[in-house]
């Protein structure tokens, strides 16, 4: 299971080719409307929903139902129900802070799962972002947002989230949310696959080569695709909508991370195979 953990990456035989593709049903199908008082603003509670619902299927271990409380144990279900308390729970003042109209502020994002997280079962979580802000981070609130919370040490700030991050983080079966922003807004997006082919090989998504994301989509809790490519001041642009950019991305798995778990899987597969041989 361990090494099964690691093949979550379907990779092409050629080097220029980064494909990653994980599986879009373990992820939660909510709906951003559905979300009392803040639906059509609550993009950035949903995205985390959907993507605790990754967490607790592709790691039951780790998790069992801890991230999305099983309020109805009765039938054994992770009901559609609870996946709106959860949400709800999110954009609260305690956590991410959701305002409609306004939103969520990108560090509330990360802040608010984050601490959600470690409120639900503290210590089995590793954490990585990326977060482009033209003030840093916390950025500038209006009178009414929240105080500033403190920076986590694992939040590499005015950094646009690079094409090797993303790819790396869903190679390593971790759980992605990325921003999609844009001068008028912007919208969180619970990242699935990652494909690029690198023609050229310069390391560099030309608008012209073949390179997409696939996601689950807060506004319909149904997947998606877009095209990705390079801009000339070096971020990640995209076609969700146009004059769209990657301006954030995070990342969550458990402790040990998936990858270390399947090394120790061939490296128990491997001692085993040198005892039995010493047995013989």
């Amino acid at each position: 299971a361990a090494v099964a953990a690691m093949l979550c990456a379907q990779q092409s035989g050629e080097a220029a080719i980064y494909h990653i593709e994980k599986d879009y049903t373990l992820y939660g199908n909510l709906d951003q409307d559905d979300i009392p008082g803040i639906g059509a603003c609550a993009c950035g509670p949903t995205a985390a929903v959907n993507s605790f619902v990754y967490l607790e299927n592709a790691y039951p271990w780790a998790y069992n139902r801890w991230l999305i409380p099983d309020t109805n144990p009765a039938n054994g279900l992770r009901d559609y129900p609870e996946l709106i308390d959860v949400a709800t729970i999110l954009g609260g003042a305690g956590y991410m802070n959701t305002k409609c109209p306004g939103g969520t502020w990108d560090d509330m994002f990360i802040y608010g799962k984050w601490r959600y997280i470690e409120d639900q079962w503290p210590g089995w979580t590793i954490y990585e972002a990326q977060l482009s802000s033209t003030w840093g981070w916390p950025g500038t609130r209006p009178p009414d947002e929240i105080p500033p919370i403190e920076k986590p040490s694992w939040v590499a700030d005015n950094t646009y989230p690079t094409w090797q991050f993303l790819y790396d983080e869903l190679v390593e079966c971790e759980d992605v949310e990325i921003l999609v922003s844009w001068y008028e807004g912007g919208h969180f997006l619970t990242l699935t696959s990652f494909y690029w082919d690198d023609v050229d090989e310069d390391g560099f998504i030309d608008f012209d080569e073949d390179a997409w994301i696939d996601y689950i989509n807060p506004q319909t809790g149904a997947w998606g695709l877009s095209k990705i490519w390079h801009s000339g001041a070096g971020f990640i642009e995209t076609d969700w909508q146009s004059g769209a950019w990657i301006s954030m991305a995070v990342s969550e798995s458990p402790i040990p991370e998936p990858a270390t778990i399947a090394l120790i899987g061939c490296g128990l597969v491997a001692l085993a195979g040198t005892v039995r041989r010493k047995l013989r």
